[in-house]
């Protein structure tokens, strides 16, 4: 187990901010942890007018300095480019990697959303943020999923990877959907 865990958050970012933000502020006040800082909005506009190839190389090396990666379940993030090639890069690089359901976490609004499927394979660890208590238990989930190297292997078999990343066709439809949500 190392020293301080590093983890890296997947999520939908538009769509689930403040949800997120309830998730990850939590887990920086757990005893020696950090993330993969979110990136601002101008850094994420530089790298979209470079290109595919820069967005899937900050991906893979922050996925890399990771030592768990957590996949926060909305109800619009099954399906998402970015995070279906975040999956992929856990699994490729053997990262443990588990899903927390952020449904039922109110928005800035109060407003909760109906659970949603996962992404993740069904190997995977799930839990609910409201109803598992994440508040009191990220840190134990996070540890937990660092301890299981089997689920690692079988988690590889089950999920159908491809060494290829999506499409730039997919790539394109995702980078015209980022800025029409920018307006």
């Amino acid at each position: 187990m190392p020293n301080k865990i590093h983890s890296f958050f997947s999520f939908h970012f538009s769509h689930d901010f403040d949800r997120i933000c309830t998730v990850t502020d939590t887990w920086l006040k757990q005893p020696n942890t950090s993330m993969t800082p979110f990136i601002s909005t101008a850094q994420i506009i530089e790298m979209m007018k470079e290109g595919l190839p820069a967005i899937l190389r900050w991906v893979n090396e922050e996925v890399a300095k990771s030592d768990a990666v957590v996949l926060l379940i909305g109800s619009q993030t099954e399906g998402r480019y970015f995070i279906e090639y975040e999956i992929q890069q856990a699994i490729l690089q053997q990262k443990p990697i588990y899903g927390i359901h952020i449904n039922q976490v109110p928005d800035k609004s109060g407003k909760t959303e109906a659970k949603s499927l996962s992404p993740l394979p069904s190997l995977c660890s799930h839990y609910d943020w409201q109803e598992d208590n994440g508040a009191e238990h990220i840190l134990d989930w996070t540890k937990r999923a660092i301890q299981e190297p089997i689920y690692q292997v079988n988690t590889s078999l089950e999920y159908q990877i491809t060494a290829q990343p999506p499409s730039l066709e997919a790539f394109q439809q995702a980078k015209a959907q980022f800025f029409k949500n920018l307006n």
